[in-house]
């Protein structure tokens, strides 16, 4: 039952990157159409990585877009390959070893200790708030997705190097926090299209990071 759960999130998540992933291929030329400010390249590589790599060949062959450089014509392409083939190994490995091993972990960590400290938001109890699970995560990933947006305007001023690097470690955490908020979620969703918004949060972290970036120029520009 577990595996078919797994190969379920799988397809779900796989379906929600290629859309985001042409989506923002598409978004990208109509900025350049219109000679606006283009999302970075960065950011077009990294929706393919995340496995959204044939929405990105989709958008790149029927708009043509990105086609005359050589590290879209064969990058995307070869993380494609890669991607699908880490995804499909990660997912026999994941339903074999790595949510038995959590499940433990957890057990272990609610006897006390820094284990504990660690781990409080994965094991944190949700009966408490009156959530169910899914919505639990739901209103996680949003509160993460804020506050990575907002952390990443913090990181684009000048701040004290110890500060930038306590960051990074940190965001790092809540991406890891995020990502098991998606699996846990979906796996207690009733319907297919509740896997699919939880699904889709984490992809607008592009967009609310340019929202913030915008507010800031703004509030900066005024003062």
């Amino acid at each position: 039952m577990l595996s078919e759960k797994i190969a379920y999130l799988s397809l779900y998540y796989l379906a929600v990157a290629n859309i985001f992933a042409f989506a923002n291929f598409a978004f990208d030329k109509h900025k350049a159409i219109n000679q606006q400010y283009r999302i970075p390249e960065r950011r077009l590589f990294i929706t393919a990585c995340l496995g959204g790599g044939i929405g990105a060949l989709i958008a790149m062959k029927f708009l043509r877009h990105k086609t005359l450089k050589s590290k879209f014509r064969y990058g995307i392409p070869a993380i494609t390959i890669l991607t699908y083939s880490c995804i499909i190994v990660l997912q026999n490995v994941l339903s074999d070893e790595i949510l038995p091993y959590m499940s433990s972990l957890f057990d272990k960590a609610e006897g006390g200790g820094l284990l504990f400290i660690l781990l409080y938001p994965f094991i944190e109890g949700r009966g408490e708030i009156g959530l169910s699970v899914y919505w639990s995560s739901v209103w996680t990933i949003i509160a993460i997705i804020l506050y990575l947006s907002i952390t990443y305007v913090l990181l684009l001023k000048k701040i004290s190097p110890w500060y930038r690097i306590l960051l990074y470690f940190i965001n790092a955490y809540v991406f890891i926090w995020m990502g098991f908020e998606c699996v846990i979620g979906v796996l207690n969703s009733d319907s297919l299209l509740k896997a699919i918004i939880l699904l889709s949060l984490p992809f607008t972290l592009g967009f609310t990071i340019d929202f913030a970036k915008g507010f800031a120029r703004g509030v900066s520009s005024e003062l």
